[in-house]
């Protein structure tokens, strides 16, 4: 993963979340495959076959250990801390 070109909406969340912990992709725990479906999130934001890019206005929001994650379909991704209520 790193040193390299990262091109998967999943491979690059990983990323972020483990730098966010300050930790390895591979020592997050729990590992985010147990929390979301990375290969349909991968598919959701995947290019068309034609290689252009979706435009469905949307994104896809979910927790993770005391962490608002948000991707949005122009591919940013967000990693809040959530508010303790």
């Amino acid at each position: 993963m790193f040193g390299s070109e990262v091109d998967a909406i999943s491979e690059r969340l990983v990323e972020k979340l483990a730098r966010r912990e300050g930790t390895t992709p591979a020592e997050l725990h729990p590992p985010l495959y147990e929390v979301v479906d990375l290969e349909a999130l991968d598919a959701v934001f995947a290019s068309l076959h034609d290689g252009t890019t979706r435009d469905a206005g949307g994104r896809v929001e979910f927790e993770y250990e005391g962490y608002r994650v948000q991707v949005g379909d122009d591919e940013t991704i967000v990693v809040d801390e959530l508010e303790e209520s």
